[in-house]
């Protein structure tokens, strides 16, 4: 509203691709499950192709790694790459964009984790998916990857209002003027979510060298071991779910 955005809301997730052509959006707010979903049906289709196409696309998704290392560090893509590129935009790339409107700049994503996979592949396509963090308590986002500061499987930096700590459990806590000051006639409740003026927010994480944040799973879900070994379920999931 601040911008002068047009805001379009999808009918339901089954017109979600139809809605998507008919409003052409620039900037896409999604969950994580439409980008997975369209990435099985990719995958799937990949099969109906002819045997050279077939092949060139199983190179690429072999090689996908290297292409969105290259996309994520800034650094300079071979010619044989470039090439492979030029050849899978033909191929894959435009229509993919085209499914989206054929506008879109930007995807925002969050809500739960995307598989890292998921992110690489859109990210090379043309389609750049920034994930980004936050809750009801803390008034929205508090942290998310820019377009030109970003890391794949984090949820990017948190604003600079902000201030964070990660506790000795691991757990993420939050402190700042966007962070609510506590639950509405609860006052037992509002003192069991906060440690020293910080927001106990119940997800696991931490914060590399760079300051970018990774969440990565939910406290309550954390299995304990007999061996005393932490373990952590979400990342099995990401593996398994796509």
């Amino acid at each position: 509203l601040a911008v002068g955005w047009r805001i379009n809301y999808a009918q339901n997730f089954s017109t979600l691709f139809e809605d998507l052509i008919e409003t052409s959006p620039t900037v896409l707010f999604a969950v994580p499950r439409v980008f997975e979903q369209m990435y099985l049906k990719i995958q799937k289709n990949i099969l109906e192709e002819s045997l050279p196409n077939r092949l060139l696309l199983f190179s690429f998704f072999n090689s996908l790694e290297k292409y969105s290392a290259a996309f994520e560090s800034g650094d300079k893509l071979g010619i044989l790459s470039k090439l492979s590129l030029g050849a899978m935009d033909r191929l894959l790339f435009k229509e993919i964009r085209s499914k989206f409107g054929g506008n879109i700049r930007v995807c925002i994503c969050g809500g739960a984790p995307l598989s890292v996979d998921v992110a690489r592949f859109f990210h090379v396509a043309g389609l750049r998916i920034l994930e980004g963090y936050g809750l009801t308590e803390s008034s929205g986002p508090v942290a998310v990857n820019r377009p030109h500061e970003f890391k794949f499987g984090s949820v990017g930096r948190v604003f600079p209002s902000v201030s964070l700590k990660i506790s000795l459990e691991g757990e993420i806590l939050l402190s700042g003027p966007s962070i609510m000051r506590g639950y509405h006639n609860e006052e037992i409740g509002t003192d069991k979510v906060f440690e020293d003026n910080y927001y106990r927010t119940g997800d696991i994480g931490h914060v590399d060298a760079d300051g970018f944040l990774y969440v990565t799973d939910r406290k309550k879900d954390i299995i304990i071991s007999s061996g005393g070994k932490n373990i952590s379920p979400q990342k099995i999931e990401a593996r398994l779910k796509v």
